[in-house]
């Protein structure tokens, strides 16, 4: 197999990717816990991260609370979620 010398495998393209524990309210969104490297670890982190802020912002309780995947271009990071350090989650 021949390839044009203007074309990058897949692999060399991809940026680095987690999953996170996401919070949407009304048009907002914010990443609360992660970068974890699977999707169940993020699953796993979803009722902590509700659990907190309920208990911290009279609001809380009017979030939709789930999961995302990120994923950044290649040569940056990913961004750390806004509870890490308050929930005790370094990487």
């Amino acid at each position: 197999m021949t390839t044009d010398q203007h074309t990058t495998p897949a692999a060399e393209q991809a940026g680095e990717q987690g999953f996170y524990v996401s919070a949407r309210y009304q048009d907002r969104a914010k990443l609360l816990l992660g970068p974890y490297a699977t999707h169940q670890e993020a699953l796993d982190n979803v009722d902590r991260a509700r659990r907190y802020v309920v208990e911290h912002d009279v609001r809380g309780w009017l979030y939709a609370f789930g999961t995302v995947r990120g994923e950044m271009k290649p040569g940056r990071a990913l961004p750390t979620g806004h509870l890490n350090d308050r929930l005790g989650l370094t990487e």
